[in-house]
Order: C-alpha cells, then sequence, then structure tokens
C-alpha cells in the first residue's frame, strides 16, 4: 500500500503540470507524447528513456488523480493507486534532475521545473533563544527515562532544524541549587526520548540534568530548567 503523501495533491498537481508544460510544451492528455518538443529537454540532456516514462507518469497521475476526487469514483482502491503515481513520478523527477545538465539551466526552467537555486552562502543556523523542556517517563531500575519537547512546537518529536540537545547531568547530594551542581560528562541527544543509564552505585543519590539546544557548528543557546531525580 502506498504511503500518505506528505504535501498536498493539489500542489503536487500544479508542479508536475508546470514540469509537464516546460519539458513537453503541452500538458494536454495524449496516449503519446508531442513529436516537437521545446529546447529544454535536449539542452538539459535528459534522456528520450526518462522523457517517455514521464509522459507515461503524467497520464496516469491525471486519470488516477482526479478519479479519486470524484465522488463517483473515488474509494481506497484509486487513492492507492493516485500514491503510487504520485511516489513513483518523484522517485522518477528525482533521478532525472539528479542526471540532467545542471549548467544548462535559464531562470525560466528553474522555475518551471521547481528548482530554485541554492545559495552560494549557506545561512549558518543561528544559537536558539529559548531552550528544551525536559520531563521524566516511567523510569526502571537505575536508568531514567527523559523526554525532551521542543517549547516552539509540543507535540512534535523532531528537532528544531540544525539544532541537538547538549544535555548536562550530575550525580549529587539532593537539593543541592543550581549553582552548587558540578554539571558535566555532557550527552549531545538527537531523539526526543533518551535514557541515561547510571552506575549501581549511585542508587540512592540525585541525578541532575540541564538542557541546552546546540548548533552543527557547536554555538549553544541559553540554558534551560534544572529538572531531578533520585536513582533508584
Amino acid at each position: 500500500m502506498a504511503t500518505k503523501p506528505i504535501t498536498k495533491d493539489a500542489d503536487f498537481n500544479t508542479k508536475l503540470l508546470s514540469i509537464i508544460m516546460c519539458l513537453f510544451g503541452t500538458n494536454t492528455r495524449n496516449t503519446t507524447p508531442p513529436t516537437t518538443l521545446p529546447t529544454a529537454s535536449t539542452r538539459l540532456n535528459i534522456s528520450s528513456a526518462y522523457m517517455t516514462l514521464l509522459w507515461d507518469l503524467f497520464m496516469e497521475w491525471t486519470d488516477f488523480y482526479p478519479a479519486s476526487q470524484a465522488p463517483a469514483t473515488q474509494g481506497t482502491l484509486m487513492t492507492n493507486k493516485k500514491n503510487t503515481t504520485r511516489t513513483n513520478w518523484e522517485k522518477t523527477w528525482s533521478l532525472v534532475v539528479n542526471d540532467m545538465t545542471k549548467s544548462a539551466l535559464t531562470e525560466d526552467d528553474r522555475i518551471a521545473l521547481y528548482l530554485p537555486k541554492r545559495d552560494e552562502v549557506p545561512t549558518e543556523t543561528l544559537p536558539k533563544e529559548n531552550a528544551p523542556i525536559l520531563s521524566f517517563e516511567p523510569s526502571i531500575h537505575g536508568v531514567h527515562v527523559i523526554r525532551i519537547s521542543n517549547p516552539d512546537d509540543p507535540n512534535s518529536h523532531a528537532m528544531p532544524k540544525g539544532q541537538k540537545v547538549f544535555l548536562e547531568k550530575f550525580v549529587g547530594e539532593p537539593n543541592l541549587p543550581e549553582s552548587q551542581i558540578s554539571f558535566g560528562n555532557p550527552d549531545i541527544v538527537t531523539e526526543a526520548i533518551v535514557e541515561i543509564k547510571h552506575q549501581p552505585a549511585d542508587v540512592g543519590k540525585v541525578a541532575y540534568y540541564r538542557p541546552c539546544y546546540i548548533t552543527t557548528t557547536g554555538k549553544k543557546g541559553v540554558t534551560g530548567v534544572v529538572i531531578s531525580a533520585v536513582i533508584s
């Protein structure tokens, strides 16, 4: 069964029709592609095999997509055909883009083919001005299970773009003020749930945790609220 597409089908349909128009000079359905083509396909060195496959998938999409929306023909079977066709198109188009002569792309090509030019100087990710939120999940013997939440999107399990979590730890006596906690031994965390294992000798002591975001270039954001729990 085909997976559900990430972007809206209507947006994908607009993109597909634009690509077909650029490469074939028409997006009117026909069993065979037009014999006279615009210069884009030859200029970009797109093979005839790829061109035929793109046209065939265009024909399938413009059959299954409308049918999946029409009350008389919509249903699970038609939706799966539509989703499978979309997946096949996206995989094929990715191969075409990978193989094409990108230096031959004009500005009009880039617009029509949805291939914007990348920034010559990558934009560096800035340190975040807020911190991840920590909370304890049910734990097991000698292990603390911690949930990390993004304050910008608490329901998401994903890290903010370009960020990881710098999680500092300390094991010691209970009720220590933050100024007396010698945080160290940090972990770089990339998942929403992290398990911290402690030594048997630390059972009965208190583990303290302090988070902050850290960029992929090592720049830290503001530190978050400290949480603590007894190691049992």
